[in-house]
């Protein structure tokens, strides 16, 4: 089984309270251990995103952010490594989605923590921003998801039991960049996305699996639409 296939937040909605690995990619999970986070720590990061994505009540990363303890608040403090407390009426949506994104706990060590990557060619970003209109900031975060964690499956380390324990630096000669591959596709890259999801199907509810097959096609079509290839 591919790391993506492993990494990948496929469970969310098989029980109230899925494992870690089934909420945040390894790749989060080994930064975080990376930074010794505790486990009890990135146990409560994982319910956080968790609930983020699967809330019913708000269509707003800030007005989740609302509802959350002063604990809470300080366990994405900790996660993201500031420097001074969350004060929630400072933020800006933008800013909350970030705090929500579990691939921007580590700045620079992805090429990009949204998705498409701010250089992806015009006809990526169109068509991206077809298949997304209508979606709340919450809902975007889901859709980036998939794409965020095949990126950055090709840079998590792990120890000798598979357990996920750093990633691997830009800097470092071992790093790999999916998108500057010269056989690179968009169109390729949902192809590959899709078959995970159908991989992973058994494991989700069928309302779940069916927005997410959803969206790809969407995308795909607005991508083979705006005649990228």
């Amino acid at each position: 089984m591919s790391r993506y296939l492993r990494m990948v937040d496929t469970a969310d909605d098989m029980s109230a309270k899925p494992s870690i690995r089934e909420i945040l990619p390894d790749w989060t999970i080994g930064h975080l251990h990376s930074r010794n986070i505790p486990d009890a720590e990135v146990e409560l990061f994982a319910d956080l995103i968790h609930r983020a994505r699967t809330n019913t009540t708000h269509n707003s990363a800030l007005g989740f952010l609302a509802t959350l303890s002063r604990r809470e608040l300080l366990i994405l403090t900790r996660v993201h490594d500031l420097t001074q407390p969350l004060r929630i009426e400072t933020l800006d949506e933008a800013q909350a989605m970030h705090l929500l994104n579990p691939f921007a706990v580590a700045p620079g060590q992805l090429p990009a923590t949204t998705f498409p990557p701010p250089n992806a060619p015009a006809p990526v970003h169109r068509a991206w921003s077809e298949a997304t209109t209508g979606q709340n900031s919450l809902e975007l975060l889901d859709s980036m998801a998939p794409f965020l964690a095949q990126s950055a499956a090709n840079n998590t380390l792990y120890d000798a039991q598979n357990n996920p324990i750093g990633c691997i630096s830009p800097a470092d000669s071992n790093y790999f960049d999916i998108y500057t591959e010269e056989s690179f596709s968009y169109l390729d890259q949902i192809t590959f996305l899709m078959e995970a999801l159908k991989f992973c199907r058994p494991f989700l509810e069928p309302n779940t699996y069916l927005k997410r097959r959803g969206f790809l096609l969407h995308y795909r079509l607005a991508l083979s639409d705006g005649l990228y290839v």
